[in-house]
């Protein structure tokens, strides 16, 4: 929070009580900050999907894909129930204790959210 005291000084000059202030949100210098549309996050989830059903059709496998949108333990886990599925396989992205503990583990959380078997891959 960033104050000036003279205008604080000036408003209890004027007779004015109401409270002003200026916040600053500040970013981590060490974080990278992308911008992107949410078209361009789509767009590369469904190529994704796309080169998924493609290694699949090479292994001679058919599967369908969908794009979901929302929380992922919550899109995963109704998802699942909607259609009926025997169980999920999630891969875990191997991230560190501590960032998990801040952030929480999607593939922990699907544990403990589905209600079928949930197999964790490394």
């Amino acid at each position: 929070m960033i104050r000036s005291k003279s205008a604080r000084d000036d408003r209890t000059r004027d007779g004015d009580t109401r409270a002003e202030s200026a916040s600053v949100s500040l970013w981590d210098a060490d974080q990278r900050l992308t911008l992107e549309s949410i078209d361009d996050v789509e767009r590369r989830g469904l190529d994704l999907l796309e080169d998924t059903a493609d290694v699949a059709a090479e292994h001679g496998r058919d599967v369908e894909t969908e794009l979901l949108y929302g929380d992922p333990v919550t899109e995963i886990a109704d998802y699942a129930d909607e259609k009926g599925f025997d169980a999920i396989f999630v891969s875990h992205r191997g991230r560190s204790e501590r960032i998990d503990a801040m952030i929480g583990s999607v593939a922990k959380s699907l544990v403990e959210r589905a209600t079928v078997p949930v197999t964790v891959v490394r």
